[in-house]
């Protein structure tokens, strides 16, 4: 299993030090992470994952430096349409670092609900032209280095997104806080108050 304080400070010496995205269950370690380790704007959750693309992608056009951008597989129909008519490199050729929990992975128990997305989700990399790398139950640190700078390295040189797939239990237990806006936990239950209150 992968640290998620490692992972996050491997991205960090690779110059990723700007995430957006839609938080994922298979993810939600390194996602809370993030969350309690970044400052100011440094970390944006997007209504979706086509708009945290574009987050990402405005970022790097305003400072020439790649972002990454988390989801799950179920997302990446709301991003296939901003791969392929901004950030692809016969268009705008605008890299980006996409971290995709890979729900439904074939022979893993999960909801029926994602079975055909996990089904599908490489080959529709395949098809759109996304280059992938994986990393599994059985990744360790190092092997996550090793992808991260596989990833960025062809990242940087193609100058087009890459994705890293996270198999379920990739990452180890984070004891944060989890999500937070200001001195407020942010869980499903706090929202759902929020809600109601301003109703």
């Amino acid at each position: 299993m992968i640290s998620p304080k490692y992972f996050f400070e491997e991205l960090n010496k690779n110059g990723i030090n700007f995430f957006t995205g839609v938080p994922d269950s298979l993810l939600k370690e390194f996602c809370s992470y993030i969350s309690n380790n970044t400052v100011g704007n440094s970390h944006i959750i997007a209504a979706n994952e086509g708009n945290a693309l574009a987050i990402a992608s405005g970022y790097y056009l305003s400072c020439g430096k790649p972002a990454l951008v988390y989801m799950q597989n179920s997302g990446l129909g709301n991003v296939i349409n901003p791969l392929l008519s901004l950030n692809d490199k016969n268009v705008y050729d605008i890299p980006a670092l996409l971290l995709i929990g890979w729900r439904g992975e074939p022979n893993k128990k999960d909801e029926p609900q994602h079975i055909k997305q996990g089904e599908v989700t490489l080959d529709l990399l395949d098809a759109i032209g996304v280059k992938y790398y994986l990393l599994n139950e059985q990744s360790d640190d190092s092997m996550a280095e090793e992808v991260i700078n596989q990833a960025i390295e062809y990242m940087e040189e193609e100058k087009e997104p890459v994705a890293i797939i996270i198999s379920k239990g990739t990452f180890q237990k984070y004891d944060g806080d989890g999500f937070s806006e200001g001195n407020i936990k942010l869980t499903r239950e706090s929202y759902r108050g929020f809600v109601k209150q301003y109703k």
